[in-house]
């Protein structure tokens, strides 16, 4: 049976009990997808990439440009590091990790714990 979740903090909750299946819907599905595109940049492309996001807490938010400039420069829309850092870059990483990532029939985002 599939849990199905509308916001972060239900896919957060979802992921730290490691449910076996979770079924992401909503607004939510579209930022998780273009999230995740991010992980099928090269290594070197990423680890710029996740400089830049790892630095916006400490700058207050100045590196956001930063990054999103460096996402135009690495071939990524900067809607998509808008859409990672509103999921959270620990969490994107979680899924990444733990879990197949499927589409479903209503345009939903399966995630089956790998």
């Amino acid at each position: 049976m599939n849990t199905t979740v509308k916001t972060v903090g239900e896919l957060a909750t979802a992921i730290e009990a490691k449910t076996p299946k979770i079924e992401v819907v909503g607004e939510l599905r579209g930022k998780l997808r273009r999230a995740l595109t991010v992980f099928s940049l090269s290594k070197w492309k990423l680890g710029i990439l996740a400089a830049a996001i790892a630095a916006i807490p400490v700058s207050g938010g100045m590196t956001a440009l930063l990054a999103a400039a460096i996402a135009v420069g690495v071939g990524l829309e900067a809607m998509i590091i808008m859409d990672l850092v509103f999921i959270g870059r620990h969490l994107a990483l979680s899924i990444y990790r733990e879990y197949e990532i499927s589409t479903v029939e209503n345009n939903g985002v399966l995630l089956t714990r790998k």
